[in-house]
């Protein structure tokens, strides 16, 4: 796949997640509100201009994200500006942009996925998949095969997935 496809899933994941956002040359933002109070989350991050580190850099300030630091942040501003007067609301605002950025993260990181795997929405239509529970049953696997599946992996998390060629 071309750099200009993974920008294009990359910029399609985002608008389908409803998020605004900048791809510059060499910096990115990410920038969202949350349902609790309104709060106006913005990631900035600087990567090296590739796709991969776009979102590699995204994903680690998702990672690393402090949810009892923000709340230290506006807690003494609780009322004023926009912040909530409730400690608890402030912090459930503060866990939801987290779980957020999380959420996003996780998208980002599968949509570069699928177009390493040139996995499309044509593709997605007959992909089968089983259920694993307690790691790969290797019973399972020699079914599908016999059932004519090809191209059968374990993938991270432990789902047997057929992937079409």
């Amino acid at each position: 796949m071309t750099t200009e496809e993974k920008w294009e899933k990359i910029e399609g994941t985002l608008d389908e997640m409803g998020v605004r956002y900048d791809i510059g040359t060499d910096e990115g933002l990410i920038e969202f509100w949350t349902n609790t109070s309104g709060q106006d989350v913005s990631t900035e991050f600087h990567y090296d201009g590739t796709p991969e580190d776009y979102v590699s850099q995204f994903v680690e300030r998702a990672e690393k994200y402090d949810v009892d630091e923000e709340v230290e942040i506006f807690v003494d501003m609780r009322g004023r500006g926009g912040v909530p007067s409730s400690v608890r609301e402030l912090l459930d605002d503060c866990q939801e942009a987290k779980d957020k950025l999380m959420k996003i993260a996780k998208e980002l990181q599968k949509a570069l996925m699928e177009v390493a795997n040139n996995i499309t929405e044509e593709t997605k239509v007959f992909m089968v998949r089983i259920e694993v529970y307690d790691g790969c049953k290797i019973g399972d696997i020699e079914t599908a095969v016999e059932d004519g599946l090809t191209g059968i992996h374990c993938d991270s998390s432990y789902e047997v997935t057929e992937t079409t060629e």
